[in-house]
């Protein structure tokens, strides 16, 4: 892994990783190309693919020398992005599904604010091609309690949005700064389903500086079969917060927890298991 020295300043890295979706990247990685005015590297993360995406991947980086193609044996989505993340060169860092896409012309506007700011993570809008009524809920939580543009630090936002409903986890709305994550060995746990919901909170507890925008940069398909995020639950089992072992928690018994409920952070029957889990060690100082 690259250290923080080694980091190309104002390059902008984004790792794609790829399995088996070659009828969708190609509209993911133009939607990168696309951006104006950023430098760019983008790290497509072949994992495994047994269909024609790694050819439609080879084909997009010999038409463009600001994409490289990694090519590894299947590992999972967990196991890509931190492949991407090892040999990524850029000082800030975003992660994609290769079914989604960027908003046109948000790269140029997100970099600058991550860099006046020195943000460790920048946090924007998501949009749902299918509407979700809990998405929406929770951008107007977002919008209603904090201010845009104002730096807060990691445990101060994660906290403010355990109380008002508004913690988003989806790690394509999130620029990160490369040497933070590296720092702090920031990577995503392997062998889970939904990995987001358990990498966010955790980077939030490191973060330092945590910006906000009312921009929407990430586009999401929700709607095509096969992804995880069209997924209802999928799976209660997840890696531990320490990263050692598997935990299987019952969520319906977490939001039923008084005790907690009477210090007025809610613990959400439709919240994940891992967030309810960070949720009472937050609340028992174990973090």
């Amino acid at each position: 892994m690259r250290n923080e020295e080694a980091m190309c300043e104002g390059l902008l890295s984004v790792v794609i990783p790829v399995y088996n979706i070659r009828d969708y990247v190609e509209r993911c990685v133009r939607s990168v190309l696309a951006q104006p005015d950023v430098p760019l590297e983008v790290l497509i993360v072949d994992d495994g693919s047994t269909d024609d995406s790694g050819a439609v991947c080879d084909a997009l980086a010999a038409e463009d020398s600001r994409v490289t193609v990694i090519h590894k044996p299947n590992g999972g989505l967990s196991d890509a992005r931190n492949y991407g993340l090892c040999h990524a060169q850029g000082e800030y860092i975003l992660f994609m599904d290769g079914d989604d896409w960027l908003t046109e012309n948000v790269c140029p506007g997100l970099l600058q604010m991550a860099l006046q700011d020195r943000a460790d993570v920048v946090i924007g809008k998501a949009h749902f091609l299918r509407e979700e009524p809990v998405m929406t809920r929770w951008e107007e939580a977002v919008e209603k309690n904090f201010d845009f543009h104002t730096i807060y630090t990691g445990k101060e936002y994660l906290l403010k949005c355990l109380q008002t409903g508004g913690l988003r986890v989806e790690v394509g709305r999130h620029l990160y700064r490369t040497g933070f994550l590296q720092a702090n060995g920031l990577q995503f746990c392997k062998g889970i389903l939904h990995e987001d919901e358990e990498f966010t909170p955790r980077m939030l507890l490191q973060a330092q500086r945590v910006v906000l925008t009312g921009q929407e940069i990430y586009d999401y398909d929700n709607c095509r079969a096969g992804s995880i995020t069209h997924a209802e639950w999928l799976s209660t089992r997840y890696c531990d917060l320490d990263g050692e072992a598997a935990i299987t928690l019952d969520r319906e018994e977490l939001a039923m927890a008084e005790w907690f409920q009477r210090d007025e952070i809610p613990v959400e029957p439709e919240r994940d298991s891992i967030t309810n889990e960070m949720i009472i060690r937050f609340k028992n100082g174990e973090v």
